[in-house]
């Protein structure tokens, strides 16, 4: 005859602790982190809508800033947009009259942002967007691709002046520096003797700066990657040329890691080789320490570069159809985390903008469709999760008298139930995705009369995991919510 197992009171408690502390630190996740979300904006004009570039606001908050095309000329206007954490729109901004695109934008310090772009100008926007100066400088051919906001209060911009000798065209360096207001302090051309723009700056510790770019001497010069650096009052210090691993190279990005440099950019395709993204650390004195290529099987364009720990960095890239990628990289270029857009038409990614939970925003441009590009924001786990195109919180199609309520118990496992709250008879479909987008189940799709409303979900026989339920009223979507199944 078999014994029975005794039961061990302590064991069970430690068991029943355990688990406790386990969907409790789940729970807590998933409420104090905003759920990942990807959308389009269209601009007022229904025109070609693009971001560039993003820097963060108070309240965890952020501005998408960039440009939106006229409708009946070939001009652009500048577009921002403030946005929520959970991409809701606090307000957008058309400006017209400043500069034809913008590319770059720095957070002010005090809620607002400051842009510049093509033209010599600075346009500083408060948080409730109104123009709180803007200003025009007087120089010609000025194109500032970044800002920063430096350690003085003011803000540092980089870019290239076009000089125009007789039938010479040659783009020397360009740096200025403005006080809080936007003042000018001191602005200075580095002489080039072909093309010499410089793409990205950051401020070095103690004064001064360091910039990445590329160089050609003359027409038929191969292209270098261009490191410069210069003083806090604009003097040139050092400048490094160099071609990566032999190859003609563009500086694209430079990342601060430490008391050390990350130089981001890409090489030329060669014969039989494909383009690559490279990675070259250097010291604050120009130093090489390392070079290294990221990984890949294809061409990888290098848009945007982000430090997300000391090794681990966000690569934006896109390929030679215009296919937007995500990737998450290692400091020896291995590929951790990929993930590519394919659409009919075309997507492009610009920007990353790192959030202090450790998530990350992408921002570019998509035309999924046969209107016009969209703004087009991503907001992804470390690990690149996230739901597709129209699985988000949209409140403005719909009164705020509908309202659809976090799912309960969450997480669960393997019943939840879901609420909701109609003022009016509407027609409702209810449907709950897995982290692919794809469908799992359609829960309601029917009529339903004004007043409460309660659906129980049954995940029995799902994987645990990350899921979303989302409610269309009247064919148009109004909400969703992330719920966690843990079995």
């Amino acid at each position: 005859m078999k014994r029975k197992p005794q039961y061990n009171p302590k064991s069970s408690q430690k068991l029943k602790v355990l688990l406790i502390l386990i969907l409790s630190f789940l729970f807590c996740q998933s409420l104090s982190s905003q759920f990942y979300w990807q959308r389009l904006y269209n601009g007022p004009n229904n025109q070609q809508d693009i971001c560039v570039d993003m820097c963060l606001a108070p309240d965890n908050n952020f501005y998408a800033v960039g440009y939106s095309k006229k409708p009946t000329t070939q001009g652009y206007f500048i577009y921002v947009l403030k946005l929520k954490s959970n991409g809701d729109t606090i307000w957008t901004r058309i400006i017209d009259s400043v500069s034809n695109e913008t590319y770059s934008c720095a957070e002010s310090g005090d809620g607002g942002c400051v842009i510049v772009g093509e033209g010599h100008f600075a346009l500083k926007l408060d948080s409730a967007g109104n123009i709180a100066w803007k200003r025009f400088y007087n120089r010609g051919g000025i194109v500032c691709y970044d800002i920063i906001k430096t350690s003085d209060g003011g803000f540092l911009a980089c870019g290239e002046q076009l000089v125009i000798s007789g039938s010479v065209f040659q783009y020397d360096s360009y740096v200025m520096k403005l006080d809080f207001n936007g003042n000018m302090l001191w602005d200075t051309a580095y002489l080039a003797l072909f093309d010499k723009p410089l793409k990205s700056v950051v401020e070095v510790n103690g004064g001064g700066y360091i910039f990445t770019g590329y160089v050609f001497d003359s027409a038929f010069d191969t292209g270098k990657c261009l490191i410069f650096s210069i003083d806090g009052t604009g003097n040139a210090l050092w400048e490094r040329r160099t071609k990566i691993l032999n190859r003609n190279a563009s500086g694209n990005r430079i990342e601060k890691i430490s008391n050390q440099f990350m130089v981001v950019g890409e090489t030329s395709e060669i014969t039989l080789t494909i383009g690559k993204v490279f990675l070259l650390k250097i010291d604050s004195a120009g130093n090489f320490l390392s070079t290294k290529l990221v990984n890949s099987n294809e061409t990888v364009r290098c848009a945007d570069f982000k430090l997300l720990n000391l090794n681990r960095f966000a690569l934006t890239s896109f390929n030679h159809v215009d296919i937007a990628k995500a990737l998450i990289i290692d400091t020896l270029g291995n590929i951790n985390v990929e993930r590519s857009f394919p659409t009919q038409y075309y997507s492009f990614l610009f920007s990353i903008m790192r959030l202090s939970n450790g998530d990350i925003v992408w921002g570019g441009g998509a035309r999924f469709t046969v209107e016009d590009a969209d703004v087009w924001i991503i907001r992804s786990d470390s690990l690149l999760n996230f739901p597709p195109i129209g699985i988000h919180p949209n409140t403005n199609n719909l009164p705020s008298r509908y309202e659809l309520f976090q799912n309960f118990p969450n997480p669960f496992n393997p019943i939840t139930k879901i609420k909701l709250s109609l003022s009016q008879r509407v027609n409702v479909r209810i449907v709950v995705y897995n982290l692919l987008g794809e469908i799992i189940e359609i829960l309601v799709e029917k009529d339903m009369n004004t007043g409460e409303h309660e659906v129980n979900f049954n995940g029995e026989n799902l994987p645990s995991g990350v899921y979303f339920y989302q409610l269309n009223i009247n064919g148009k979507i109004f909400d969703s919510k992330k719920m966690v199944l843990i079995k």
